[in-house]
């Protein structure tokens, strides 16, 4: 009777032990350029001195709690960023997905960094004499 109850409390153990294992980072992709929104490239743009970062989650309780679709999340996040930043478009940009669960609850995230660009500022005009 005691070996059952140690095996059984062996068993418990491992499969709390593996809940923490269940988790997984994943690069989604390198890319050159991305934007939320067409670029006029007849304008100069300035690249901000700061590297720019987003994260986008959806939690998970039995189910997601959102769309989880690799496509609608990396666009997600390239809009966060893109708002968030103040920036027009991102260059050099890297997008990981990671997620974790541990019984009921998990986390499915997006992690965006790269490079930002701006609207170079207009000159001001010189005053003539």
């Amino acid at each position: 009777m005691k070996a059952l109850k140690n095996k059984s409390v062996l068993i418990v153990a491992m499969l709390f032990a593996l809940s923490f294992v269940a988790n997984c980072v994943t690069v989604q992709g390198n890319y050159a350029f991305l934007a939320e929104k067409d670029i006029d490239f007849t304008k100069e743009y300035e690249k901000k001195p700061t590297p720019i970062k987003a994260v986008y989650s959806i939690p998970f309780v039995l189910f997601p709690l959102g769309d989880t679709r690799a496509s609608r999340m990396s666009a997600e996040v390239i809009q966060k960023a893109c708002q968030e930043n103040g920036v027009e478009f991102l260059t050099n940009t890297q997008i990981n997905s990671s997620s974790y669960y541990l019984f009921l609850y998990g986390e499915v995230k997006y992690e965006l960094t790269g490079d930002g660009w701006i609207e170079k500022p207009a000159a001001p005009a010189k005053k003539g004499k």
